[in-house]
């Protein structure tokens, strides 16, 4: 049965109580504060409270959030995306004529998948396909198909140098793809 809030302030009550100086319960208010509300942060110079910012609670400077990124996708040189045997990359997608740039990336991956066989589709093989018919690169690619993946299980990109596509993100390129005009 979980506690009420009136037993767990006995609770921490009889705790504090237990500690040797103010200075203590201080500290210990001042963490479970930071750690359980992410603000009201004590300075020791003051003894003002104040609200600590986004940065401080997460522990990274605005730079450090501009690289989660990670690494700049790359072309992958022997890739032939105009195969002689096989409808190239450009054809399949004037034919399928995706529009947002989640289709886009699931449209790359099932044609790498499926009409050229590859086994593992890497970010790097999506990047190519974008970069062959001129689609504008997303600012981070890796999340617009992770993006796929959780909001319409359209992909598997659990690996990024193995992404799958889905029954979802197959029925999207065999069935609903190209977009009906409503």
């Amino acid at each position: 049965m979980p506690m009420t809030d009136v037993e767990a302030l006995v609770q921490i009550e009889k705790i504090l109580a237990q500690l040797e100086s103010d200075d203590q319960r201080k500290l210990v208010i001042s963490w479970a504060s930071k750690k359980h509300l992410g603000f009201a942060d004590e300075s020791p110079q003051t003894g003002h409270t104040r609200k600590r910012s986004k940065t401080e609670m997460h522990g990274k400077t605005a730079s450090q959030k501009r690289k989660k990124g990670g690494r700049k996708p790359r072309l992958v040189d022997n890739l032939n995306l105009r195969p002689e045997d096989k409808m190239s990359f450009k054809e399949f997608v004037e034919k399928k004529k995706p529009t947002t740039n989640w289709e886009k990336g699931v449209l790359a991956v099932f044609y790498l998948s499926h009409e050229l066989g590859l086994q593992d589709v890497t970010l790097d093989h999506v990047y190519t396909c974008f970069v062959e018919v001129g689609w504008r690169i997303p600012y981070d690619l890796a999340n617009t198909l992770q993006v796929a993946a959780s909001k319409w299980a359209w992909l598997v990109t659990a690996d990024m140098d193995s992404i799958q596509i889905t029954a979802r993100g197959e029925n999207l390129i065999n069935l609903d793809l190209p977009r009906q005009a409503t």
